[in-house]
């Protein structure tokens, strides 16, 4: 059997070579009319792509754009310029920072509130030469960014973007949350007690109480677990609440919880236990789920170079999501029960 070349494609298409092979790469140089009236005539003539001409071509193409594009923007709206820095976020840049680096990028902090606007910001980047944006998780709730995507391949990092919905990698919370049940069951804890603020479980998109109902669901040593969902985050509605259940041992993503009931002359693991799915690195001695920051940056700018070798700009009709597991560290805030 005969094989289609991209020349008897162009020839039945009426385009040239050039045409076809920009077509069939969705290159945003050929109208999407082109595109797709070439991409019709390609499957009519039952044309398959070479594979080793193939990787020759994207080689070739990976090595061109590296040069024409080596700065990546990381996106940031925090209320000061730096404050990232002093939260996880700083994590997630210097995962995203070495993996830039080892495919040739250079990946630069670009602070929103340094221009009038999300437009005159967007405007900035695309004049600089910038294509690829990561956007860091937004400081305060679910929310939205207005920059013209339609100049930039985007990846955002965690679930806070809310608006438009991009390409995503961020932490696996309902299988990290399982996770940490599994090993609290095994370690003879039966009544989970969760514990989260209203705004933090919304930007876990609820899948943390969504995975301990299910853990309880299939396990019938499991009690029927308590919800803290609280709409205040503040130390007495806190400690009420702890006061009036006495959980065997709380689960969150909230460290500070950890330091009231200490202040309050409670004891881990002696009075109760705890389990902190988002283990900071200043409390190693924390029992919990390793979040795995760096992990999730270096996975989303892997999945940002290959959306510019692609050629792939503007809000995707299908976003695709990468979650990154968490890894289980015993720490010192359990204790095995009888």
């Amino acid at each position: 059997m005969t094989r289609v070349t991209l020349q008897t494609i162009a020839q039945h298409a009426n385009v040239s070579i050039m045409t076809v092979s920009l077509a069939l790469r969705s290159s945003p140089r050929i109208s999407a009319a082109t595109r797709e009236r070439v991409v019709a005539e390609a499957k009519r003539l039952g044309y398959q792509p070479d594979p080793a001409l193939s990787a020759l071509v994207a080689y070739r193409r990976k090595v061109q754009v590296k040069r024409d594009i080596s700065v990546l923007a990381f996106i940031t709206n925090w209320r000061e310029e730096f404050e990232w820095k002093e939260h996880y976020v700083r994590e997630l840049f210097d995962g995203a920072e070495r993996q830039a680096l080892a495919r040739g990028y250079k990946l630069e902090p670009f602070w929103l509130r340094a221009c009038r606007n999300h437009c005159h910001a967007g405007e900035v980047l695309h004049n600089r030469g910038i294509r690829g944006l990561l956007i860091a998780p937004l400081p305060k709730g679910c929310g939205h960014l207005r920059l013209p995507w339609h100049y930039f391949s985007a990846v955002s990092l965690g679930m806070s973007m809310a608006r438009p919905l991009l390409h995503r990698a961020a932490h696996d919370y309902f299988g990290s949350t399982r996770l940490a049940l599994h090993h609290l069951r095994r370690l003879g804890y039966r009544r989970v007690a969760l514990a989260l603020p209203k705004r933090v479980n919304a930007l876990a998109d609820h899948r943390i109480p969504a995975a301990v109902l299910e853990e309880h669901r299939q396990n019938r040593a499991l009690l029927e677990p308590i919800f803290w969902i609280g709409e205040k985050e503040d130390r007495e509605s806190f400690l009420h609440w702890f006061q009036k259940r006495r959980p065997e041992v709380i689960l969150s993503l909230q460290q500070h919880y950890l330091n009231w009931l200490k202040e309050d002359g409670w004891a881990a693991p002696r009075d109760f236990g705890f389990a902190n799915l988002h283990i900071p690195a200043a409390q190693p001695q924390t029992s919990g789920i390793i979040y795995g920051a760096e992990k999730i940056g270096e996975a989303a700018l892997d999945m940002l170079d290959t959306l510019i070798q692609k050629n792939e700009t503007g809000i995707p009709l299908w976003p695709l999501h990468i979650s990154v597991p968490g890894t289980w560290r015993p720490g010192q805030t359990l204790a095995a029960r009888a």
